[in-house]
């Protein structure tokens, strides 16, 4: 394992979102047979399962060696995909939205409008005493970049210091919201106290520490077991996985301006219904100005 988190070929940590039998018209989830399917392949072609902490290890484990992350902490997880690795002896690592535990995913867009649930802290702490691991994927799920200094400290501590007080330990890692950072934001993590951060792709970020950088694979609903091995083998076909997955993440970093943007129809829509029911100045009728009918006989 190099220092950047990266075997010498392909990626090794897998990342998933959704695990969920409940159709969305969104690309960031596979059903529960879909997701069985890529474990047991995986298993079939000698991979090893393992935590966070060993494959970040200056030793790094072997080339057979991969992790599986989940992000956002959505409640179908608890359904299926936790028990069934729990079943198969295989480690779990989720990032958790703090702000949004026990709440619908009102920070997504959600493509075809409809509304997921996340974990609420008796599923985390339920899932975290059967071994599942947690960690910080910020508090509210915004951009980071588009924030100031203090907004971003307060994302990152208020997570953190939120899963160590409920559920006890030191919370050494986190995932950026939609994969985005910038060398600010990869500092400010450091200081937070944070030991890595994971992201999707590097972005060329100067004077960035490579544990602050991490790459994953993300694991799509078009994706198949045979994709999966060439995510995590390299060589050509990897090549081609990056692409696709370049491609996908670049549409999910629209999320944050399309929320911005229909965040700002909303509040156009509340001052006009307001204006509705205080009435109408002059100035706003429209009728204001306008020479009046004459009188009918």
């Amino acid at each position: 394992m190099t220092s950047d988190g990266r075997a010498r070929s392909g990626f090794r940590v897998l990342l998933y979102h959704k695990v969920d039998s409940r159709f969305e018209w969104g690309g960031t989830w596979v059903t529960p047979s879909q997701f069985k399917s890529h474990v047991l392949y995986l298993l079939d072609r000698g991979y090893r399962f393992v935590t966070l902490e060993e494959l970040l290890r200056p030793e790094g484990g072997s080339d057979w060696s991969a992790a599986l992350t989940f992000d956002d902490g959505y409640l179908a997880l608890k359904d299926f995909a936790l028990p069934f690795l729990r079943d198969l002896g295989i480690p779990a690592s989720v990032f958790v939205v703090t702000g949004f535990v026990g709440r619908e995913n009102l920070w997504d867009v959600n493509v075809g409008w409809r509304r997921f649930d996340h974990m609420d802290w008796a599923d985390i702490e339920e899932a975290a005493a059967h071994g599942v691991r947690f960690y910080s994927h910020t508090h509210s799920h915004r951009d980071l970049t588009g924030l100031d200094p203090r907004e971003v400290r307060e994302e990152l501590t208020l997570s953190k210091e939120t899963l160590e007080r409920r559920l006890g330990g030191i919370v050494p890692y986190l995932s950026y919201p939609f994969g985005i950072y910038n060398a600010a934001v990869a500092r400010q993590a450091k200081e937070s106290g944070y030991e890595a951060a994971f992201t999707l792709f590097r972005n060329g970020a100067g004077d960035v520490d490579p544990l602050y950088s991490i790459e994953r694979a993300a694991v799509y609903r078009i994706d198949t077991p045979g994709s999966l091995r060439r995510k995590l083998e390299g060589g050509v076909g990897g090549r081609v996985e990056r692409a696709k997955c370049r491609a996908i993440n670049w549409c999910a970093r629209g999320t944050p301006v399309a929320k911005r943007l229909l965040g700002r129809i909303r509040d156009e829509r509340r001052q006009r219904g307001k204006a509705r029911e205080g009435g109408l100045g002059a100035e706003d009728d429209p009728r204001a100005g306008a020479t009046p009918s004459p009188a009918s006989p």
